[in-house]
């Protein structure tokens, strides 16, 4: 998930501020400082430059605001639409309930992974396993998607350590040897998601190939569904994240970007005024201004809480959620 654009959604300082040597573009044209209602005034604010904490604060203060929204806002969002997938553990393959070995030779296998939907979809795979007759291989394994891109590689399955793949596309686990090998016969049943409310999350196809190079270059063009898993176990936890559009978005013209980054933006003025008034220095700002400061704080609170709300009734933007009213599942509400 893109979260480079986390600091810059909103800018620390519009015409500049003693403490900070620079301060990063603003994608949404707000600034911390600006003269926007819920105003703090940062050079006058700000007790002493030579605090070792204040270049820290204002370096990270939009970033951790961006943060702390997305949190509150995930929270509100459960709340308020239907949540149509929920974050599961699930295992591909069965490791237990069978015995016998494919007896055809084949060198290499595959599971195909193709989502049933697109928009904030995440697999995080944390071990892949090879159930084979033969002992003592060293099994190479590739994850490859549809276009050909590799996510993770080796010639050591063992050494496989874990990867998140987005899916928005279909996904290879490739493993394999140069000699022929013969897996156990597991089938899949109930996994990918499955849950008696909840739909699963991807469609399983599986298959075999005598050639590496086109099997991980040159994936299955047309998909083969199958619940057969040819020994292949693997492991991990299906995520939907119904906000990593984020970055994506466009923070002046779109109504849901632009409303996004003033929640953050009044988020990390709540949190300077927060801060000002809670280090224990005594400065000229905060004794002349208290009253004002403590008025200040009270807009933000609700101007936070007001964004908060409305914000989860113009979202169209992943496939995690839909509105009230809408479908959950083949249930209508």
């Amino acid at each position: 998930m893109d979260i480079t654009c986390y600091n810059n959604i909103v800018g620390v300082s519009q015409n500049g501020c003693s403490c900070l040597d620079a301060s990063a573009e603003s994608l949404s044209g707000l600034y911390l400082d600006d003269a926007t209602p819920g105003h703090i005034p940062l050079n006058a604010s700000i007790f002493s430059c030579n605090e070792a904490d204040i270049a820290t604060f204002l370096t990270t203060v939009i970033e951790k605001a961006t943060v702390q929204t997305l949190t509150a806002l995930r929270m509100t969002a459960d709340k308020v639409m239907n949540k149509r997938y929920l974050d599961m553990n699930t295992v591909i393959g069965w490791k237990d309930t069978w015995t016998a070995h494919i007896e055809e030779d084949h060198l290499w296998y595959y599971l195909e992974l193709k989502p049933k939907f697109k928009r904030g979809l995440y697999f995080k795979i944390d071990s892949i396993e090879w159930m084979i007759q033969e002992t003592g291989r060293t099994i190479k394994y590739k994850i490859v998607d549809e276009f050909g891109n590799d996510a993770a590689s080796g010639t050591d399955l063992s050494l496989f350590g874990g990867v998140t793949l987005q899916m928005d596309r279909r996904w290879f686990i490739c493993v394999g040897d140069e000699t022929t090998a013969h897996p156990k016969n597991t089938t899949a049943k109930e996994c990918c998601g499955y849950s008696p409310t909840f739909p699963t999350y991807i469609i399983l196809g599986s298959g075999y190939s005598e050639d590496w190079t086109s099997l991980i270059n040159q994936p299955q063009t047309n998909f083969m569904k199958s619940i057969d898993t040819y020994g292949i176990i693997v492991t991990g936890q299906f995520i939907c994240n119904g906000f990593d559009f984020i970055c994506s978005l466009d923070f002046k013209n779109s109504n849901w970007g632009a409303l996004f980054a003033n929640t953050v933006q009044q988020q990390a003025r709540l949190n300077l005024a927060r801060w000002l008034v809670s280090n224990n220095k005594i400065t000229n700002y905060i004794l002349l201004n208290s009253e004002q400061l403590a008025q200040t704080m009270q807009y933000l609170e609700e101007k936070v809480s007001e964004n908060l709300a409305y914000l989860p009734t113009i979202y169209n933007y992943s496939d995690c959620y839909t509105c009230p009213g809408s479908y959950k599942g083949a249930i209508l509400i």
